[in-house]
């Protein structure tokens, strides 16, 4: 009986020790969560504040696997087997009150060197990056196809998901960092900015809650003139 007894003793205590994972080294939690940005290539080769229609303006963008956040605290290497770049074109219009976006989806005809257009669920347009040894790289345009005053928005995603690009670091996974798309100050075109007399324009709040900012780096702003 006593051994029996023994037997069942040592059966609870492995069952409990697998619940629990006795005597394993487990990972600390996190006394903190953080959050961080890289900054993902975007760039504007015929950069210019104007255009005619008939014109394509160019986006290229080329990602590596190694990403430098943003807080200069190192760079680290990540897979990026997946990635993508929405591009959502909006035109400004003046209202009674102030400038406000609306959607150009239609004022625009995409066009692909690099990479492919992807069907989506989602406003803009959807293009995957073509890989090739650990490098990201995507060359798109749009005919411009109406006059008017327009801005260029892109966001990147992983995954063919509506959330924004998000990366961990090998060995700190209390830490999320951001993908940002970024153009240069100089193809961003803020100096139209001072025209337009604000420094954040949304769409009406019937549309959602999306605004652009000047500070922003994901976006540039042009016309499109006869």
């Amino acid at each position: 009986m006593t051994r029996k007894i023994f037997i069942v003793f040592v059966g609870m205590v492995l069952v409990v020790c697998q619940s629990f994972q006795c005597g394993k080294n487990l990972p600390n939690s996190c006394n903190a969560y953080k959050q961080d940005t890289v900054l993902l290539n975007a760039s504007v080769p015929n950069s210019n504040p104007v255009y005619h229609p008939g014109d394509t303006i160019w986006i290229n963008s080329s990602v590596s696997d190694i990403l430098v956040p943003s807080s200069g605290l190192g760079s680290f290497t990540v897979n990026l087997d997946q990635l993508y770049l929405n591009v959502q074109p909006f035109s400004v219009v003046s209202t009674s009150t102030v400038p406000q976006l609306q959607f150009a989806n239609i004022e625009f005809n995409p066009v692909v060197m690099e990479g492919s257009l992807q069907n989506s669920a989602y406003s803009g347009y959807n293009f995957l990056y073509n890989r090739a040894n650990a490098l990201n790289s995507l060359k798109v345009g749009f005919v411009a196809g109406r006059t008017g005053l327009y801005i260029m928005e892109s966001t990147n995603h992983r995954y063919f998901t509506g959330d924004v690009a998000s990366f961990i670091k090998p060995g700190d996974p209390c830490t999320t960092y951001y993908g940002i798309s970024s153009f240069s100050e100089a193809e961003q075109n803020k100096n139209y900015w001072n025209a337009l007399g604000m420094t954040t324009i949304s769409l009406p709040p019937n549309y959602g809650s999306l605004s652009i900012s000047k500070d922003m780096k994901n976006y540039f702003i042009f016309e499109i003139v006869p």
